[in-house]
């Protein structure tokens, strides 16, 4: 399989952040959305916000595809209640936050790989997404194993109030790369969302083991996959007492 360079190593320092190919398409989406009439712009990229095309370790034994993150404002932070800040404020302040994802993007050792589920960031849109979303996963493995054990890996790198279907980005070849990695190591593999975009982009996956939802709930849960015993297996057979958080680096993308 041949190697594909990690493009997110190279993302700037400051606003607006942006892989350095993605450049002249996201301008372009960005400049196609903000000439509609939804007042909202639901598909306008926030680029003030760190990029998540991925979340874990690469080599993790459960892989999760879904379309985009998403975009939590001031107003829908609200809505989550008083402990809930909006995705600008962690962003543009929390060290903690900063520090998870420059690991991330470089594929470096965390405690918390899957660091949306790092009690550090409680109070964030991530924390309480992530762990909402797995909540029947820790109580049956635990916090720290889903971390290690689970990747997350996103069709569309940057956040938007909606998912941008059927936009592509050059920075896209190493999600679907990952994925192509993820089968080739035998990887459980569950569809949440973009379905159709994964086997579109990454046919490798047609002869792999995919579970998908029953149901448009995005949850983690025995009522909405079939093969959510299959999950908590895997996530406790790859888990060892006091095993090191490691994180490996794929080869090619040091």
């Amino acid at each position: 399989m041949d190697q594909v360079q990690n493009p997110w190593l190279h993302l700037p320092n400051e606003a607006p952040f942006i892989a350095p190919g993605d450049v002249e398409a996201v301008a372009a989406l960005n400049v196609r959305a903000s000439r509609t009439a939804d007042h909202r712009h639901r598909f306008r990229l926030q680029t003030q916000l760190l990029p998540d095309p991925f979340t874990g370790r690469v080599d993790a034994p459960v892989v999760l595809w879904t379309a985009n993150p998403g975009y939590t404002d001031n107003e829908r932070a609200r809505r989550w209640g008083p402990d809930i800040q909006s995705d600008d404020f962690w962003h543009s302040r929390s060290e903690d936050l900063w520090e998870c994802y420059r690991r991330n993007l470089r594929h470096e050792a965390q405690a918390y790989p899957l660091f949306f589920l790092n009690p550090r960031l409680r109070g964030s849109p991530g924390h309480r997404c992530y762990t909402r979303q797995f909540r029947n996963l820790i109580d049956d493995c635990g916090d720290k194993q889903v971390a290690r054990h689970v990747l997350v890996v996103e069709e569309f790198p940057y956040h938007s109030r909606e998912y941008p279907s059927g936009w592509r980005m050059p920075s896209q070849a190493y999600s679907h790369f990952l994925m192509r990695k993820a089968v080739e190591r035998g990887a459980l593999i569950i569809a949440l969302r973009a379905r159709r975009a994964l086997l579109e982009m990454v046919p490798e996956v047609r002869g792999a083991r995919v579970l998908g939802r029953r149901s448009r709930n995005p949850a983690l849960s025995p009522g909405n996959l079939d093969g959510y015993g299959e999950i908590v297996e895997r996530i406790r057979s790859e888990s060892q007492p006091g095993e090191p958080s490691a994180c490996k680096a794929t080869a090619g993308n040091r």
